[in-house]
């Protein structure tokens, strides 16, 4: 595991999360192209302290959004990079799915191609948990 993938690892353990390991795959991949990641570490723990909060209700805040068509949340992070991480919950925590850069201008973005990938990686999940092993 490299520099950045360790330090994605403690901001989410601080936090007591379920992380998919393709996530830092996904964010491995963001940052590959877009250098420095200090930015976004600080602002991925200003939302995950608020996601840990609010639970359930952090969808409210600036930078979370409830995903009507999949069930789905993600949390946004604009700035130099414009990265979404798409979670959900289970009975017992939260669970960080998938991220990518939305690299298009303004307007709505469209997650729809990622759900597929963000069903299949929760299933992973929730199986696991199902079974005692996380």
């Amino acid at each position: 595991m490299d520099k950045l993938q360790l330090e994605l690892q403690r901001i989410f353990q601080d936090f007591e999360l379920i992380v998919h390991g393709d996530l830092y795959t996904d964010l491995g991949k963001i940052f590959k192209h877009h250098g420095n990641a200090q930015e976004f570490f600080s602002a991925l723990r200003t939302r995950l302290k608020t996601l840990k909060e609010l639970g359930v209700k952090a969808i409210a805040p600036p930078g979370f959004e409830k995903l009507k068509s999949s069930g789905h949340f993600a949390m946004r992070f604009k700035g130099r990079h414009n990265i979404r991480i798409l979670f959900n919950y289970s009975e017992k925590q939260e669970l960080m799915l998938l991220a990518f850069d939305r690299k298009e201008g303004k307007g709505t973005s469209d997650y729809g191609a990622f759900f597929p990938e963000a069903d299949s990686r929760y299933s992973e999940l929730a199986e696991l948990i199902r079974r005692g092993t996380l």
